[in-house]
C-alpha cells in the first residue's frame, strides 16, 4: 500500500510509541511504505494484539481501540511539548539506544551500507535496525559545526575495501542541517520524520 496522509497523520498524533507492556509499531512493506500498524504485548517475546492495514490505518480506528498511544485533544489542539528535534534524538539515544538515528542513517545511506530490510522477515522491521547496524557499522563518530551536524560511519571488514574499491573512500558520511535539529517537534514521530527526510549522505 502507499502511505497516503492519513498515515501520516496517525505518526504525528502518537505521542509515545511504548505504553506499559504495550507497543505500537510501523511494519514497513519497503524501506519507505508502511504496510500494517500492528500493536504488541510483551518485552522480547512479543504478541500481536491488533494489526491495521489500507483503509483501517487512521487515527480514528486506531485511537478507539488503544487512546493510550495518542496526544490528549484540548479545545486549542495538540498539547505542545516545547521539544526539539534534538531532544528527542538524545530521548531516543538514550531511551532506545538510537533508533532513530540508526534507522535514518541506514535508509539514507542504504546505497553504501546495504539494506536494513533484508533482516526484516526474520526480526521485523523494528529490531531489523538493530541487527543489521550490529553487523554491518564498526563505528560512527558525530561531530558538529555552526551549520551541520555530522555522521561518519566505519564498516566492516569486507564492505571497507568495497567502498574503496568502488568509490575511492572508506568512510560513509552523512550530515543534516543545524536549523533542522532546531525545530520545535510536535512529538517523536515529528522530529523522527524531520530527521530522515532531511538527513543526508555525502
Amino acid at each position: 500500500m502507499k502511505n497516503d496522509q492519513r498515515v501520516e497523520d496517525v505518526q504525528n498524533a502518537i505521542v509515545t510509541n511504548i505504553v506499559g507492556d504495550l507497543e505500537i509499531c510501523f511494519e514497513y512493506e519497503n524501506e519507505t511504505e508502511i504496510a500494517h500498524i500492528v500493536v504488541m504485548r510483551g518485552g522480547l517475546a512479543k504478541t500481536p494484539l491488533a494489526s491495521y492495514s489500507d483503509d483501517d490505518m487512521t487515527i480514528d480506528r486506531i485511537s478507539t481501540d488503544f487512546p493510550q498511544f495518542f496526544k490528549v485533544i484540548k479545545k486549542e489542539g495538540f498539547v505542545k511539548t516545547n521539544k526539539t528535534v534534538r531532544d528527542y534524538i538524545a530521548e531516543d539515544s538514550e531511551e532506545n539506544s538510537g533508533h532513530i538515528i540508526k534507522k535514518a542513517i541506514l535508509i539514507n545511506a542504504s546505497d553504501r551500507v546495504g539494506s536494513y530490510m533484508t533482516y526484516a522477515d526474520i526480526e521485523g522491521s523494528y529490531m531489523a535496525v538493530y541487527s543489521y547496524w550490529e553487523h554491518n557499522i564498526e563505528d560512527m563518530t558525530t561531530s558538529e559545526n555552526a551549520k551541520w551536524v555530522g555522521y561518519e560511519l566505519v564498516l566492516d571488514g569486507q564492505k571497507t575495501q568495497w567502498l574503496i574499491d568502488n568509490y575511492g573512500e572508506s568512510t560513509v558520511r552523512l550530515i543534516v542541517p543545524q536549523w533542522v535539529m532546531s525545530i520545535e517537534a510536535k512529538d517523536e514521530f515529528h522530529a523522527k520524520s524531520l530527521f530522515t527526510k532531511y538527513l543526508k549522505r555525502l
